[in-house]
């Protein structure tokens, strides 16, 4: 994810394609919520970054961040597993999809936050619902697969597969040499770029910090989980990998989850996943490998009924 001597930089090239202001508005949101007071974002502050020549043509990377962008290796595929690895079964969910790098992210969050769970802490008079997952931690994961990402590889994606128990994030680019196959401690990661007109593009909008290594971030989130719960940076010959564990587990749970067996629990979040449009207790029970309705029931509907989990919209 960090640099290869080349003799250019991929994202500092110039286009012959002209800085037109009404093709950075989602940019623009980005920068006016985070500095309401400054106006809006302009010509010159896109220069400062390097998305915008002085002569007002826009570079490679500022193209990138365009509403609409089109080039192919801006994209992204998205996968839901039942279980704990990709096995022989087909994903329970899988969505593509290719645009600027603002979009990319909103997509990549919005897909993790609909396919993850909270886990469920017992209060007085109640409970709480513990993220199973720092949300800092997923966004500095995934701002650092837009950002670090080499997009001379045609071909490629940046992958997020959600697991039972993890979110697995891999980037095309290459690491610093000789570190190929090792895991990495992510606090040991120095803080370098491949791409500086994106990092510094984003970082105008405040998603980045110039000098500061996202990745520290992410083992600051996971600081008091136990080291086998900590993230986990895997450096592949064309690519990194990046594994979140699911913390929710070291709460002390209420029902549901606290009490199902593993088999019962991926089961369950089978459910919960198909469960998001009205299902019958026929196609639930096709998820499973229960062979009657009542154990289905009994087992796994009810706990998630009581829990507010699911919802009974229609009975049979």
């Amino acid at each position: 994810m960090f640099y290869e001597k080349r003799s250019f930089s991929f994202d500092a090239e110039p286009t012959e394609d002209p800085y037109e202001p009404e093709r950075f508005l989602l940019l623009n949101r980005y920068y006016m919520q985070e500095f309401p007071e400054e106006g809006g974002l302009t010509k010159a502050l896109l220069i400062s970054t390097g998305a915008v020549t002085p002569d007002g043509f826009l570079t490679r990377g500022g193209a990138l961040f365009t509403d609409g962008c089109e080039n192919p290796n801006a994209n992204c595929h998205c996968r839901l597993w039942p279980g704990f690895d990709k096995g022989e079964d087909l994903a329970m969910d899988g969505k593509e999809f290719r645009g600027d790098l603002l979009s990319l992210y909103e997509f990549m969050m919005d897909f993790i936050e609909r396919n993850t769970r909270n886990a469920l802490l017992k209060k007085d008079g109640g409970h709480s619902r513990i993220p199973s997952y720092p949300k800092r931690a997923i966004e500095e994961a995934l701002w650092n697969a837009i950002a670090h990402r080499d997009y001379l590889i045609d071909g490629g994606q940046i992958d997020v597969d959600v697991f039972a128990d993890r979110i697995e994030i891999c980037s095309p680019g290459s690491f610093l040499p000789g570190n190929v196959g090792e895991d990495v401690d992510l606090t040991m990661i120095p803080s370098r770029r491949r791409n500086n007109v994106i990092c510094d593009t984003l970082a105008l909008v405040n998603k980045m910090q110039r000098n500061d290594s996202g990745f520290r971030k992410i083992a600051a989130e996971y600081k008091a989980s136990p080291s086998s719960k900590r993230p986990r940076l895997h450096i592949l010959p064309t690519s990194v990998l990046i594994t979140l564990y699911d913390i929710g587990d070291d709460a002390p749970l209420e029902a549901p989850f606290g009490a199902m067996s593993p088999k019962e629990r991926e089961y369950a979040m089978r459910i919960l996943s198909a469960a998001k449009k009205p299902k019958s207790s026929s196609e639930l029970l096709a998820l499973t490998d229960y062979k009657s309705k009542n154990s289905l029931m009994h087992n796994l509907i009810k706990p998630l009924l009581e829990a507010g989990l699911l919802e009974c919209t229609e009975i049979e």
